[in-house]
């Protein structure tokens, strides 16, 4: 929540949205590995629960990859720098979260299926729509993610790895 507010924020007021952005980040840092044991260990915590821990680092590295455009007021931005800065400070950070958003997945899928046999015997319940949420998050942080890596990669179209 605080890294899409962190977008927002960083629209209108450049220094105050980095200031969000560095506060999600830590707390994404921080938290989402507690997160990852506590689910995996837990077999109290319900399935949906378990799948919408895929959704913290998505979320985060989504929010990342919009602040990385250079913003608006700059028409026509120093590239070099903006290279530079993006090279030493926004790949780095999304490289870990797309890692963080893999082990989400994984995490995710592995609650689901040691939960199963309670799972499919209880009813539908509108808490099961959770699951519909964090899938379409990762998707568009992966897309977006995808997106950065390439605008900033010296391969050429079509490799099947792209570096930055």
């Amino acid at each position: 929540g605080i890294g899409l507010s962190a977008v927002k924020a960083w629209l209108y007021y450049p220094m105050s949205g980095h200031l969000l952005m560095a506060i999600s980040l830590s707390l994404n840092f921080f938290f989402f590995p507690i997160s990852l044991i506590r689910v995996s260990l837990n077999q109290k915590i319900s399935a949906p629960v378990g799948w919408i821990q895929m959704s913290a680092p998505a979320i985060s590295l989504y929010a990342l990859t919009i602040m990385a455009q250079p913003s608006f007021v700059e028409e026509h931005p120093d590239v070099t720098k903006f290279e530079r800065v993006h090279r030493m400070i926004y790949l780095p950070c999304m490289h870990f979260l797309f890692a963080l958003a893999v082990l989400g997945v994984l995490s995710s899928v592995q609650s689901l299926i040691a939960r199963w046999d309670d799972f499919k015997k209880k009813e539908f319940s509108p808490a099961h729509a959770a699951f519909c949420f964090p899938t379409l998050a990762h998707a568009n942080a992966i897309q977006a993610y995808r997106a950065a890596v390439n605008s900033f990669s010296d391969m050429p179209s079509g490799a099947p790895f792209k570096i930055a």
